[in-house]
């Protein structure tokens, strides 16, 4: 994956030139290790999810974290109507109505935010990702913290955060019309084979930076979604979507965290569009 290459080259990110003023619409979505902190010290009830290979959580982790397999997350979401299901694996995890959940990995990434996204979805109210993960967090102190026991959780599905095929096709004419906003968050290579009709090409790398794999700051987050098309105060249904719905998540967080509004995540993705004869003609496009 690039990220992790320039994370560990050290390699520059890149200048997005915007207004120093802008704010996270909802800043409670992305959480530091200062807050992270400050949750323990108010003996909040916090969940800690760590997403990363299970070698990695093993040789080091963030106090009180649990191991996630985010390929079986990914797998048993299925089409989001398992709320038992889920309902049982979320609370198995000491996760209830009043549970802050924060997801982690190495840096601010597709699998992190993916996590978030299920969280979200299946209606944890207060779900965070702790941003740039283990990177930004190795050089922090650590208070304890006490595993939370498993407990009883009802998963309830939040259907406006999922896009399905039938939604996209609805968005592609809604976004002609400008009332609807698709975003393909893949590379320049994979935009250039082929989109979805009408989507407008948002790289989800450029949201992170790459020395620190923190978030950018907010004024260029809010530059780069408004140059794919999505603005605060501007009511747009946006869908997001990559190959398989990890790096649309990123996009998705950022567009919540900014707008303050949920952004669909199309989970099939182009896996599911680029297989379905019916779906209006792809439209290849010269890279950017």
């Amino acid at each position: 994956m690039r990220l992790l290459f320039c994370l560990m080259m050290g390699f520059g990110a890149v200048a997005v030139a915007t207004p120093a003023d802008a704010q996270p619409a909802k800043p409670g979505l992305l959480i530091d290790q200062a807050g992270l902190f400050t949750l323990w010290s108010d003996s909040k009830p916090v969940v800690v999810l760590d997403v990363r290979p299970r070698q990695q959580f093993d040789a080091g982790r963030v106090p009180s974290a649990q191991h996630i397999d985010i390929g079986a997350w990914k797998a048993a979401f299925g089409a989001g109507a398992d709320a038992a299901g889920w309902g049982k694996r979320l609370g198995a995890l000491g996760i209830d109505a009043e549970t802050t959940v924060v997801v982690y990995d190495r840096f601010t990434s597709p699998s992190a935010c993916r996590a978030w996204w299920l969280l979200k979805y299946w209606g944890v109210a207060d779900a965070r990702v702790l941003d740039g993960g283990t990177v930004a967090w190795k050089a922090a102190k650590a208070p304890p913290a006490a595993d939370r026991p498993p407990t009883t959780f009802r998963a309830t599905p939040q259907p406006d955060r999922l896009a399905t095929r039938d939604e996209v096709l609805q968005a592609i004419a809604a976004d002609s019309a400008g009332s609807a906003c698709l975003i393909d968050t893949r590379t320049d290579a994979e935009w250039a084979a082929g989109v979805i009709p009408t989507a407008k090409h948002s790289d989800w790398l450029n949201y992170v930076d790459q020395r620190t794999g923190k978030l950018r700051p907010a004024a260029e987050l809010e530059r780069l979604l408004a140059s794919a098309g999505y603005r605060a105060g501007v009511e747009l249904d946006a869908i997001t979507y990559c190959r398989s719905g990890g790096r649309a998540a990123v996009v998705a967080f950022v567009a919540e965290l900014i707008t303050g509004r949920p952004a669909a995540n199309y989970w099939g993705s182009w896996n599911e569009w680029s297989q379905t004869p019916a779906g209006p003609s792809v439209q290849p496009v010269a890279a950017p």
